[in-house]
C-alpha cells in the first residue's frame, strides 16, 4: 500500500501514540486505548510504523538537528500538549543533510548510531572502544590529549606518556589517566567510572585548588546529576565489560533497569505495563543484538508475558 502520509490529523495521533509508548509511564488503561486506536484504522498502524522509523533517523542525529532547529529559532517540544511536531519531523529529516554539513565540527568527533559498536584508534596508539548511541570529541595536541564523553559508552585503553596527561571530559567532571584501561558510562542522570588496569584519578576544584581522587583498579564509582561523588563500590569487571563482546551480565538487578539497559541497544522500547513489575529482580546473560531471545528469557524466568504493541515496541505484562 502506497502512501504520501497528508492526513495531518492520523500523523498526530501517530506522534501523540509513539511519544506515549517511550515515556515509560504506559498503564494498562491507556494501552486499551492504545489498541482501540491501533486497530479502528488499518492507517493507522502504517502511520505509526512511518513515524517510529523517522524517530529512528533523528535519534541518530538529534544533536545537530537540534542546533539546527535552534539556529531558526523553532522551539516546538514533541509533548502530550503539543502534538504540530509532524512539521518538525518533516522539516528535520530534510535538513539532516544539509546540517551534517553546517555543523561540521574543527575537532575530530565520533559517534554509534542505536544498536552500532565500533573502535577508533588515536594518533598516541591508544583505543576506545564506543558502545551504542554514543558521541565523542577528541582533540590531541603536544601538550594535552583530550576526550569529551559527550554522551553514551566508552571503553578506553590508554597509552602511557607521562609527558602528554590523556584527560576525559564528562560534564563537569574531568578524569586523569597516564595509561589503564576503564569503562565510563554516561546518562542524563548519573556517570559511571569503572577502573580494569591501573589508577584514574577524578579532578576536583578550580585551577589553582584542583583536588584528585584516586579510583584504583577493580573499583566503580558513580558521579550524581549534582556532580556529587554518590559511591564507590568493588564491581565484577566482566560484567562490566561484557559488552564488547557482545553480551550484557547481570546479578540480581531490578527488571526496570535491566529494560532500560537492553533499551539502549534497539530502536523500539520494551514497556513495563505496570510500574510494579519493575521492582522484580533477575540475573542472567544475555546476547546484544538477539532482543527476542533475551525477551523470551524474561517471560521464563518472571511469568511475565509479552505482547508485541507496534513493530518495534513491546509490552511486558503479568502473564498470571
Amino acid at each position: 500500500m502506497t502512501m504520501n502520509f497528508k492526513d495531518d490529523k492520523k500523523m498526530e495521533r501517530a506522534i501523540y501514540w509513539h511519544v506515549r509508548l517511550l515515556s515509560g509511564d504506559f498503564g494498562s488503561q491507556e494501552m486499551e486505548k492504545f489498541l482501540s486506536w491501533q486497530q479502528a484504522d488499518r492507517e493507522n498502524e502504517v502511520y505509526l510504523h512511518h513515524v517510529e522509523e523517522n524517530w529512528a533517523v533523528l535519534e541518530v542525529h538529534k544533536d545537530k538537528i537540534h542546533d539546527a532547529l535552534n539556529s531558526k529559532k523553532h522551539h516546538v517540544v514533541p509533548t502530550i500538549g503539543n502534538m504540530r511536531w509532524v512539521g518538525v519531523v518533516a522539516a528535520s529529516l530534510i535538513m539532516i543533510m544539509t546540517t551534517l554539513v553546517i555543523f561540521a565540527p574543527f575537532f575530530e568527533k565520533h559517534t554509534t548510531a542505536i544498536g552500532e559498536q565500533k573502535i577508533i584508534y588515536l594518533a598516541d596508539g591508544s583505543s576506545v572502544f564506543l558502545n551504542t548511541n554514543t558521541a565523542l570529541k577528541v582533540d590531541m595536541s603536544d601538550k594535552e590529549r583530550t576526550i569529551n564523553l559527550i554522551k553514551g559508552e566508552a571503553y578506553f585503553q590508554v597509552t602511557p606518556d607521562k609527558h602528554r596527561p590523556f584527560m576525559v571530559a564528562v560534564g563537569q567532571r574531568v578524569i586523569r589517566v597516564v595509561g589503564t584501561k576503564f569503562n565510563i558510562y554516561r546518562t542524563d542522570n548519573e556517570t559511571t567510572l569503572s577502573v580494569t588496569e591501573g589508577i584514574v584519578a577524578i579532578l576536583e576544584g578550580t585551577d589553582d585548588d584542583i583536588i584528585e581522587q584516586q579510583v584504583l583498579a577493580g573499583k566503580q564509582i558513580i558521579i550524581n546529576q549534582k556532580n556529587e561523588i554518590q559511591k564507590t563500590i568493588k564491581l565484577n569487571l566482566n560484567n562490566v565489560t561484557a559488552w564488547k563482546e557482545g553480551q550484557l551480565v547481570y546479578e540480581d538487578i531490578l527488571l526496570q533497569d535491566f529494560i532500560r539497559d537492553l533499551n539502549r541497544y534497539y530502536v523500539g522500547k520494551i514497556i513495563l505495563q505496570d510500574k510494579e513489575l519493575g521492582k522484580m529482580r533477575i540475573s542472567g546473560v544475555f546476547q546484544i543484538g538477539d532482543r527476542n531471545k533475551a525477551i523470551k528469557a524474561v517471560e521464563n524466568l518472571l511469568n511475565l508475558k509479552a505482547m508485541p504493541l507496534t513493530s518495534n515496541n513491546i509490552v511486558l505484562y503479568n502473564g498470571k
